[in-house]
C-alpha cells in the first residue's frame, strides 16, 4: 500500500520460518507465533511486537524489554462475541440442546406419547450461581448479561492479585458457584488455576 509500501504480509509461517521472517523487520504483527528470547536475539533491529490477540503469554516480555522492544496486545477484542459464545455454550449445555436436537432427528419427539418430552432434564440459569474469575473487560460483559438471565453473580479475588472490595476467596467462589467462567490472562499465578484439587472443591453438578 502507498502508506506501508514495506508491509510483507504472510498467510501461516511455520516455526522454523519465523526467525528468517523477523530478521531485518522493525515491527511485526503475530498472533499464535511464539516469540522467545532466542528468535528476538535474531532480530537486532525489532522495536515493536503487535499482538493481533487479547493475550500476551506466547511473547517472551521479559526478553522483549531487555532488547527494547515494545510489545502491544488489543484490548476489548470481540467482548459480545466472547459473551455470546459463553452463554451458547451455558444455554446448550443447561437446556441439552444437543441431547434434544438429536431426539428430533432420530423421531423420539414425533413419536412421544406426551407432547413435552422430558427425556433430559433442563437447569434454568436464573436458578444458578455465576462465579467469575477475571472481572475486566469480559469478565464485566458476562457479568452483565448473567444478571439479565436472572443469575446470582459472585466474583473471586485472582490469586496472587490485589485484594479487591466485594471479592471472594476462589475456594469460596468453587464451592459456591453452579458455572465458573475464566477471564485472566495466562501468568505464572493463574497457569493451572483449574486443577483436579479446584474441580474437587465444586458441586458435582
Amino acid at each position: 500500500t502507498d502508506l506501508l509500501p514495506d508491509l510483507q504480509i504472510f498467510d501461516a509461517t511455520s516455526d522454523d520460518r519465523v526467525a528468517e521472517r523477523i530478521r531485518d523487520a522493525e515491527f511485526v504483527f503475530v498472533n499464535k507465533i511464539r516469540l522467545d528470547d532466542a528468535l528476538l536475539e535474531r532480530a537486532p533491529k525489532l522495536r515493536f511486537i503487535g499482538l493481533t490477540a487479547t493475550g500476551t503469554d506466547n511473547i517472551d516480555t521479559d526478553s522483549a524489554a531487555r532488547h527494547g522492544v515494545a510489545v502491544a496486545n488489543i484490548r476489548a477484542y470481540c467482548t459480545r462475541s466472547v459473551t455470546e459464545h459463553v452463554f451458547g455454550v451455558l444455554l446448550m449445555l443447561t437446556h441439552r440442546l444437543r441431547e434434544y436436537s438429536a431426539a428430533v432427528r432420530r423421531g423420539d419427539w414425533q413419536r412421544a406419547s406426551d407432547f413435552c418430552m422430558l427425556t433430559y432434564p433442563v437447569r434454568e440459569l436464573s436458578l444458578m450461581t455465576m462465579g467469575i474469575v477475571g472481572l475486566g473487560e469480559l469478565g464485566r460483559s458476562v457479568a452483565s448479561t448473567a444478571r439479565h438471565f436472572g443469575m446470582d453473580v459472585i466474583v473471586a479475588q485472582r490469586p496472587g492479585g490485589l485484594s479487591v472490595r466485594g471479592r471472594q476467596p476462589l475456594d469460596d467462589v468453587l464451592r459456591k458457584a453452579d458455572v465458573l467462567t475464566l477471564h485472566v490472562p495466562l501468568l505464572e499465578n493463574t497457569l493451572h488455576l483449574i486443577d483436579r484439587q479446584a474441580l474437587e472443591k465444586m458441586k458435582p453438578t
